[in-house]
């Protein structure tokens, strides 16, 4: 079966399949290609999958964005005037920014 969605960056894909039927034969197919290399896949839990930093969750017929949360997280924060370079501070903010599709995701960082 092929995928109607796929997109790969590196070393991550990610793939759209009709059922979980057709997602384990693709993953079959695309392990058997060379034998040193061996393929994983993650299904998506509750409609939100982890992407390259980046949680993508299922809205009706949308897709929502927003910055990915390990479960290791502990919510520990950088205060804004700790001695960190202004640079970094606003790539996190930045990257906050880019990877939050709804403002909503974007106040919860």
């Amino acid at each position: 079966m092929i995928p109607s969605f796929y997109r790969r960056y590196i070393g991550d894909t990610l793939v759209t399949m009709p059922n979980s039927e057709s997602v384990t034969d693709f993953l079959h197919v695309l392990s058997s290609v060379h034998p040193r290399l061996s393929f994983t896949m993650e299904l998506e839990h509750e409609g939100s999958i982890p992407f390259l930093g980046t949680v993508l969750t299922r809205c009706g017929g949308t897709l929502t964005t927003e910055v990915c949360r390990k479960p290791i997280d502990r919510g520990l924060l950088l205060h804004f005037q700790s001695r960190l370079e202004d640079r970094y501070k606003k790539g996190l903010v930045n990257r906050a920014y880019r990877l939050s599709s709804t403002k909503e995701g974007f106040a919860k960082e």
